[in-house]
């Protein structure tokens, strides 16, 4: 048979053939029962669909559902997670959060869509028992790193009644930021080297840090220590301590040199700073003036190694994808710390940052600690 007289080359034959799988497409179920995914490959896929949303604009929401019943929350989390797995579409994830709780990661859907869907499975469910509580939490938000992130972590669901209640009234439930789920608390093995190490340095470095403050206060007016808002775990803001290398009000001057910035993005960085005393200039060389932020190490604020914690106005200017840095706790020091510092692009920082925090070892953060010590000694500092 001729190439040319084949009804695979035929148009006609194309467009019937095409009109059939469509029509075939659309009439076929294909999500079929969706896998309820443990706890940790559930955090993966989290995990991957933040990212992705990160790169591609998307948004996506999180519907938590946990049983209200006690003496019966195994029964009614089974029959959630039926509903939900037949339910879901192809490109949704059902997962275990912890105990009697699930959860579904609803792709490009907007908080809207993630009420609706909470309200369906209500209404799907056996009333013999009492309905369960749900919650929404969408990424991103214009809030994803709030003041008191403390509300996230404390409450993990609202009542569903609420949801009825707003939509019979015409206001649709808010919804939560998902920063609870991302945030990488210190361990245990962490928390202990760190009150150890800035306990002990403490107390040796005591005669060096008394010095230096006696230095601050003899040349130049102003209190020994400058104290900022960080933005810290979580985007939870603590007051960060260091040396003062600035004359008095030198922060009410910063907005006239802005415009000097040797770093691009929203920090700011000046070699030439004409508000650094001459110990200043001393104490930043040989990063000294970072020393009190062993008390910060101390109270849980900050760990030896990690992230460099941004002022809250700057972390404020970030994109969403460098915010991932506040997934875990901020540190002393880190590749940044060691890399160039200010040499560095503020993308390039950012993505240091993210580098370690997927690599992060205990090996990796002992040779970080010796390449500071060795930068501190060097005097390269900025």
């Amino acid at each position: 048979m001729s190439l040319n007289n084949s009804p695979y080359l035929n148009s006609e034959h194309w467009e019937q053939a095409a009109s059939c799988d469509l029509e075939s497409l659309f009439n076929t179920d294909h999500r079929g029962s969706r896998k309820l995914l443990d706890h940790q490959a559930f955090s993966e896929c989290l995990i991957k669909e933040r990212v992705r949303c990160d790169r591609g604009g998307a948004k996506f929401c999180l519907l938590i559902f946990e049983s209200t019943d006690a003496s019966k929350a195994d029964t009614r989390v089974k029959q959630i997670s039926d509903i939900l797995s037949e339910h879901l579409r192809i490109t949704d994830e059902l997962g275990h959060l912890e105990q009697g709780v699930r959860g579904a990661i609803l792709t490009d859907t907007s908080v809207e869509g993630a009420w609706t869907v909470a309200r369906k499975v209500v209404q799907m469910l056996p009333e013999e028992i009492g309905p369960p509580r749900a919650s929404v939490y969408s990424y991103p938000t214009d809030t994803d790193y709030q003041d008191d992130p403390k509300k996230n972590l404390d409450a993990i669901v609202e009542s569903t009644d609420q949801t009825s209640d707003a939509s019979d009234s015409g206001n649709q439930p808010d919804s939560k930021p998902l920063q609870r789920f991302f945030t990488q608390r210190l361990t245990r093995y962490q928390r202990l080297r760190d009150i150890l190490a800035a306990g002990s340095g403490l107390l040796i470095l005591s005669p060096l840090l008394l010095t230096i403050a006696a230095v601050i206060k003899c040349t130049s007016k102003g209190p020994i220590l400058f104290r900022q808002q960080r933005t810290g775990l979580g985007g939870k803001p603590f007051t960060i301590l260091k040396f003062r290398t600035m004359r008095e009000g030198a922060e009410a001057e910063k907005a006239e040199l802005l415009s000097l910035s040797e770093q691009d993005g929203p920090a700011f960085k000046m070699t030439a700073d004409p508000r650094i005393t001459n110990i200043g200039g001393v104490l930043r060389r040989t990063s000294m003036d970072e020393l009190p932020q062993l008390w910060n190490v101390l109270c849980g604020d900050m760990t030896l190694v990690g992230p460099r914690p941004l002022p809250c106005e700057e972390t404020a200017s970030c994109s969403n994808w460098q915010r991932r840095r506040l997934d875990v706790t901020p540190g002393l020091t880190c590749t940044w710390q060691v890399s160039g510092r200010s040499t560095v692009s503020f993308s390039e920082w950012m993505r240091l940052d993210l580098d370690y925090i997927q690599r992060r070892t205990v090996s990796g953060d002992l040779s970080l600690i010796v390449r500071t010590i060795q930068v501190v000694f060097k005097g390269t500092g900025r």
